[in-house]
């Protein structure tokens, strides 16, 4: 016969709130990665998870940190193609300056 599985006070909230039972560690690694993908920086979030170095931190959520960097070029890409666009052509900026 099989064990009944256990019920934690916190699958018993979970059970509650009608959300899928996780592990309170999981919760953990969501804070963790909705941090680091929102742009908190990683020092930040290493302290906040309280590991002893940095390297820890950034060992286990590497995967992220290389998408945040690409998001953050992709978004300093954006902003400049808008700079760009909304100055005007170069040689119409050059035609104002010499022209009295």
């Amino acid at each position: 016969m099989l064990a009944a599985a256990r019920v934690t006070p916190f699958y018993w909230l979970c059970d509650k709130a009608d959300v899928p039972r996780c592990a309170i560690h999981d919760l953990r690694h969501l804070a963790a990665t909705i941090s680091i993908t929102n742009g908190v920086p990683l020092t930040v979030v290493s302290k906040t998870l309280r590991h002893a170095t940095l390297s820890t931190t950034a060992n286990i959520y590497a995967h992220l940190t290389a998408q945040a960097a690409r998001q953050a070029v992709d978004t300093i890409d954006d902003t400049l193609d808008r700079a760009d666009r909304a100055l005007p052509p170069p040689v119409v900026a050059l035609r104002a300056v010499l022209r009295p």
